[in-house]
């Protein structure tokens, strides 16, 4: 089946594979990563920034966020590391990267 989506051109400009990055939220070290949501019953992709803290990190439990990509808080999860969620190991991910 062929798809109507245009095909991706090559571009001269490196992938960026690695999108964790050392930030700042509500004025206090964190670090952040972007990510995408693919729902496929819509064919969309949501995309986001998870933050947290780095004293979170350092304390092994706190508060991740989930923000739009205008930086728009639309979430967040209280969150002890290397716990039993799916968001717990996000956090523990991101906090591995420091």
């Amino acid at each position: 089946m062929m798809s109507n989506r245009p095909a991706h051109k090559k571009s001269d400009t490196p992938l960026k594979t690695d999108t964790v990055r050392k930030s700042t939220y509500s004025g206090k070290p964190a670090i952040t990563a972007l990510f995408g949501y693919k729902d496929l019953a819509q064919d969309t992709t949501d995309y986001g920034v998870y933050t947290i803290r780095i004293s979170d990190c350092k304390k092994g439990f706190g508060t991740i966020y989930e923000s739009d990509l205008k930086g728009k808080q639309v979430g967040k999860s209280d969150v002890a590391l290397d716990g039993r969620s799916v968001i717990s190991h996000v956090a523990s991910a991101l906090c591995r990267k420091l």
